[in-house]
C-alpha cells in the first residue's frame, strides 16, 4: 500500500525507515558495551577504545559467552535457556542490519524501502529483498523487545574475575 499523505517525500520516508532502524540497532550495540565495560571493570576511555575496535558479532560472543559461563550452574537452566533465545534472536538482528547497512536503497512505489545487495564470500550472491513498513514496524519492535531482555540478563552479568594457578611450581 502506498504511502497516506502524497506530501511525504518517498526519499525522506525510505532515510527515515533505515535511520530509525540503525536506531534501534545501536542501542543493542550500547547494551553489550556497557556489559564488555562492567565484565572487564574497564575506565571510561579504556571502554571506548575497546569497544570502539570490537565488530558487533564478536561484542556478542563475549557477553554471552560470560553469560554461559556464569550461569552455568543446573539451577540456572531456564536462564541459560533464555541467553540462548535471546542471543539467537539478536544475531538474526544483525543479518539484518548486514541488509540494512551495506545495501544500496531507494523508496519501493508502493512504500517501504527497496535494497539491493551484493556479497561475493565464497559465490556471487545478489540480494534485492524489499522492506516493507510493516517489516520495519516489526523489526523496531523486535529490537525494543530484545533492548529489554537483554538488559535483563545483563543486570546478573559479574566482573571477570581471573585466576591464575601455578601448579606445579
Amino acid at each position: 500500500m502506498p504511502d497516506a499523505d502524497p506530501q511525504i517525500d518517498p526519499i525522506a520516508r525510505a532515510c527515515e525507515l533505515v535511520g530509525r532502524f540503525a536506531y534501534h540497532f545501536s542501542r543493542l550495540e550500547e547494551q553489550l558495551n556497557s556489559a564488555i565495560i562492567r565484565l572487564f571493570k574497564l575506565d571510561e576511555t579504556t571502554a571506548d577504545i575497546i569497544t570502539a575496535n570490537i565488530d558487533f558479532a564478536r561484542k556478542l560472543n563475549i557477553v554471552r559467552s560470560a553469560l554461559n559461563e556464569q550461569n552455568a550452574s543446573r539451577e540456572r537452566e531456564r536462564v541459560r535457556k533464555e541467553i540462548k533465545k535471546t542471543f539467537a534472536d539478536i544475531s538474526t538482528v544483525n543479518m539484518d542490519r548486514q541488509i540494512v547497512a551495506h545495501s544500496t536503497f531507494e523508496p519501493h512505489e508502493m512504500g517501504g524501502v527497496q535494497f539491493k545487495r551484493t556479497v561475493a564470500r565464497c559465490h556471487l550472491n545478489r540480494m534485492d529483498p524489499h522492506w516493507s513498513k510493516a517489516k520495519f514496524q516489526s523489526e523496531f519492535e523486535k529490537m525494543e523487545r530484545l533492548e529489554r531482555a537483554l538488559e535483563s540478563l545483563l543486570r546478573k552479568i559479574k566482573p571477570y574475575v581471573p585466576t591464575f594457578h601455578f601448579l606445579g611450581f
